[in-house]
């Protein structure tokens, strides 16, 4: 088979021959192949060097290539092999033979350069190779890095005359992006707290010189070599890119590398993810697309990810992604001029600490193209950062002495791009290099000015459009918050606080997300103080009280409640606070149910106090005349929750008065669905932020969500006090009068009143009442899915009860505490060992082996947190692909810490986390771990 002239004739029969375990045979066939064929090509040679991998034996290894490179003197590949087995005072006469043999093999005449020590040698060395070989782009690039920056430019400008090609045109790009590096490298990189925002922002990228130059370079290179419709053409630029970005290797310390020079190439590779979708010559970057010829530009992040293989695991790439959509982002006074004004900001509902106009909408949409997918982008970007990375950009950050040094006027301007050259730290020994810098303070200053994150992180921070962007920050802050990066997050919240604070009060997300750091740092006292501060900065409400809330932030209640919350979790009184924030805010209803509450631990106090366990007649009246006050018109009176707080928690549980709750509820329905709470009390509810009314269907949306949530509180009180039949009479009778689809379905999540239509029903007809929720209702919810599964485990039918228990956590999102308690129940359950043990272990599980509630507990944790990144994906509309893979493979190892899971719903969680003990709630979660409040619930869901 084949002709015997043939070099993959050779290889096939030597190939089949060790598959039939004939090794020597085939090892002759080799030998006599190469003998016969081996000047055709290097194919026979790399096929007998992967025989001798096996074998271990090093100088049968270098003989063999000693033989190839005789017999193909022009394989680069075979000699860089050889002068691998060479020794040290040998290796220099042999690299020299291999550039004479092979003048065309660019990475032996590196491998020249490398062994020379002198610059003029190597100088003297490269134009020599250039001479003989001008098309070798690595060489013009190590050539020109040995002299200055201007005169590496034309060497480039005047080799691409005559020598164009891609490869020598990126690798100009890079020469000029490496030159600013250096730069960086021997200046620093800095971002010294105490500076202002105007300071920051005017360090933090290239001059626009070099912007320019690099737009410049990539753009005729994607003019010239790129056509973004033809595949293979796409193919090799996103090829090209991704090499460039670290997909060729990276080092120990999570910098990405080029393979020519060692470092990465963030810029450069963000200008070729750019024009890989859209046409160079309609790009304007840094400025507004809102006329932009190109309709890619709006989808553009969408387009490029589409044709990047496994991107979402690559950190260099994603920060490579991060900064292409940086350079599409307009960037104020760089582009528009020193003395113009700034553009306009995001919408009034997210912009921080400042509104603008509804005639500026459509502005603002084109200077924020992306922002969706541009979030999952930074948000991985940051969650697969290697640790080394994130301590460095914690070093950044917390460099607390930096050297001030003044500015070049070429950096005075500047466009999104690299990180800031301050210097940072003090030299603290005395070696320096021959530049005179500092050799520690130098090794130091690479490593952050190389940091890819480093190099999108501070020019994000800086660009007055996207610091003033509520969820972009809070897409940063929360994965660096994740990743337990809390001085990181406080900084990043000091740059956007004094953007916020541009002649108007400060932001209450940012106060409350700086809380929330210093919480997690274990500053509990400077959390106290910065929310504190805030409250003061407040103004009191206008005597006007029935007008005033239609143009009140409906969040403007969440410092009080945060700072209330903090101080009650430290064990401290509340109530002085909360009066205060009352007279301040007396529409607030998260503030009247802190206060109900307070009241509430009062009494119940008091009543374990006493001997015969009742409650005094003055605390009852005082209670009353409190709920009384939070319920009147000019307060909560359009508010569901207070109306329900004072029925149950209060009159039904608290003073087992059945009628005065009855009377309440029915009071509820009447003001609220019949109009009387329109007033100000309903503005969180019935209009929208910044005082613009609602829409009717927003009316209709809330109307049914009352009467969901007023026809669960009377199932309460029924419950309570006359039995589970009348109960069960109520929800029938809220059910009926829901909305729902053509098809049946409900069209707002009632899955607690399911759950109650199926559980109070009597045992022999609960099988019935859940057919008729699962098909004619087509309800799916988790609550509903737990009330199915209860049946299935209670019929003895296994299989089904678990798998309903896997739905209701995927239904759930892994947020719902009911859900992921109920499936833990039932994985602890001997008569379940079977089932889970197949899922953990597949074909290697034995009938009756034993399985550790450790084990068990890491299956469950690994579904929920499955769950929450399915969620992310598609409710909060990220692009972060989720892998779907069956329950065995959602199990977290041994030897990897468990997920950290952030139950928010299901009745009894909240009671056990919430309800029962308010004080439990604190700035940073629970005080009581997860796991031993999933515990109370997993006894709780199924006795």
């Amino acid at each position: 088979m084949g002709s015997p002239g043939e070099q993959s004739t050779w290889v096939t029969h030597a190939r089949a021959y060790r598959e039939m375990g004939l090794h020597r045979r085939a090892h002759h066939t080799l030998v006599e192949g190469c003998a016969r064929t081996g000047g055709q090509g290097p194919l026979i040679w790399e096929e007998r060097l992967r025989e001798l991998a096996d074998r271990g034996d090093p100088a049968a290894r270098r003989r063999v290539l000693e033989e190839a490179t005789e017999a193909v003197p022009d394989a680069e590949g075979l000699w860089l092999e050889l002068l691998t087995y060479q020794p040290p005072h040998e290796l220099l006469g042999w690299v020299q033979r291999a550039v004479i043999a092979c003048p065309r093999g660019e990475g032996l005449w590196l491998r020249l350069v490398a062994l020379l020590p002198d610059a003029q040698d190597q100088r003297k060395i490269l134009q020599r190779a250039l001479q003989r070989s001008p098309n070798l782009p690595l060489l013009w690039a190590k050539f020109v890095r040995l002299g200055g920056y201007s005169e590496g430019l034309e060497i480039f400008r005047a080799a691409a005359q005559r020598y164009a090609s891609l490869e020598l045109l990126i690798e100009a790009s890079k020469f000029v992006e490496w030159s600013a590096i250096e730069k960086r490298v021997e200046a620093g990189v800095s971002l010294d707290p105490a500076d202002d925002a105007a300071t920051v922002e005017g360090v933090s990228g290239f001059s626009l010189v070099i912007q320019r130059e690099l737009d410049k370079l990539v753009r005729v290179a994607a003019q010239h070599y790129l056509n973004i419709s033809e595949e293979l053409s796409c193919r090799q630029w996103l090829d090209k890119a991704t090499e460039l970005c670290g997909g060729a290797a990276s080092d120990n310390s999570g910098l990405a590398k080029d393979p020519s020079t060692g470092f990465s190439y963030l810029w450069t590779a963000a200008y070729m993810f750019l024009y890989a979708v859209l046409p160079a010559k309609d790009v304007e970057l840094a400025v507004s697309h809102q006329g932009s010829s190109s309709s890619s530009v709006g989808t553009y992040l969408l387009d490029v990810m589409a044709l990047l293989d496994s991107l979402w695991e690559k950190h260099e790439q994603l920060c490579a992604l991060w900064a292409s959509w940086l350079l599409l982002q307009p960037n104020g006074e760089a582009m528009h001029g020193a003395g113009a004004s700034l553009p306009p900001l995001p919408n009034e509902c997210e912009a921080i600490g400042k509104e603008k106009s509804s005639d500026q909408t459509n502005n603002t949409r084109s200077a924020l193209s992306n922002l969706p997918e541009a979030m999952s982008v930074i948000r991985a970007a940051i969650e697969t950062a290697p640790r080394e990375v994130l301590d460095t950009v914690s070093d950044l950050f917390m460099s607390s002495h930096p050297q001030k040094r003044s500015l070049s006027p070429d950096r005075d301007q500047h466009v999104v791009s690299m990180p800031a050259n301050e210097e940072s730290e003090a030299p603290s020994r005395a070696d320096h290099s021959a530049e005179g810098i500092p050799l520690q303070r130098r090794a130091s200053n690479e490593l952050k000015a190389r940091v890819c994150l480093i190099a999108v992180l501070l020019p994000t921070l800086s660009n007055p459009y996207l610091l003033t962007h509520v969820e972009l920050m809070r897409t940063i802050v929360d994965a660096f918050y994740m990743r337990g990066y809390y001085s990181v997050v406080l900084q990043i919240l000091k740059s956007a606080s004094m953007r916020a604070q541009d002649g108007v009060g400060p932001n209450a997300w940012i106060v409350c997300a700086r809380a929330k750091a210093y919480a997690a740092l274990g500053r509990h006292d400077e959390a106290d103080a910065c929310l504190s501060r805030a409250t003061s900065a407040s103004p009191p409400a206008p005597c006007e009280a029935a007008t005033r809330p239609q143009a009140e932030d409906p969040r403007a209640d969440l410092v009080w409640v945060k700072l209330a919350v903090h101080r009650r979790s430290r064990g401290q009184a509340i109530t002085p606070l909360l009066e205060e924030g009352i007279r301040r805010l007396p529409w607030a209803p998260r503030l009247w149910l802190m206060r109900l509450e307070e009241m509430r631990g009062v009494i119940l106090a008091d009543r374990a106090a006493t001997a015969d366990g009742l409650i005094p007649p003055d605390h009852i009246a005082q209670m009353r005349r409190l709920y009384t006050r939070a319920l009147a018109h000019e307060h909560c009176a359009g508010e569901v929750a207070v109306w329900v707080y004072a029925a149950v928690r209060i009159e039904s549980e608290l003073f087992s008065s059945a009628a005065t709750a009855r009377a309440l509820l029915l009071d509820a329905e009447v003001r609220i669905e019949g109009g009387g709470g329109g007033g100000p009390g309903a503005s969180s509810s019935r209009v929208r932020r910044g005082g613009v009314p609602a829409p009717a269907s927003s009316f209709s949306s809330f109307s049914s969500h009352s009467r969901a949530t007023l026809g669960m509180a009377r199932a309460w009180v029924e419950r309570r006090h006359g039995g589970d039949a009348v109960a069960l009479e109520v929800v029938k009778e809220t059910l009926q009068g829901l909305p729902k689809t053509s098809e049946g379905a409900f069209t707002i999540p009632v899955g607690e009143l399911l759950q109650w239509f199926i559980d109070l029903e009597p045992p022999s007809s609960r099988g019935r009442a859940a057919g008729w929720v699962m098909r004619h209702w087509r309800s799916r919810e988790a609550l509903v899915l737990i009330a199915v599964g209860r049946l299935y485990h209670h019929a003895g039918d296994h299989p089904k009860a678990i798998c309903q228990a896997l739905k209701a956590v995927e239904a759930g999102g892994g947020r719902c505490g009911d859900a992921i308690a109920f499936l833990w129940r039932l994985a602890l359950d001997e008569k379940y060992r079977d089932w889970v043990g197949q899922r953990l272990e597949g074909a290697e599980w034995k009938a009756g082996k034993e399985l550790s509630p450790e084990r068990i507990q890491r299956w469950v944790w690994g579904v929920a947190a499955a769950a929450v990144s399915d969620t992310a994906r598609h409710q909060q509309k990220t692009f972060l692909p989720v892998k779907k893979s069956p329950e065995c493979l959602n199990r977290i190892h041994d030897d990897q810490d468990l997920p950290v899971l952030k139950p928010n719903s299901g009745p009894l969680w909240i009671s056990i986390a919430k309800a029962n003990d308010p004080s439990n709630v604190t700035l940073t979660g629970y005080r009581d771990s997860v796991e031993s409040m999933l515990r109370m619930v997993m006894h709780r869901v199924l006795p």
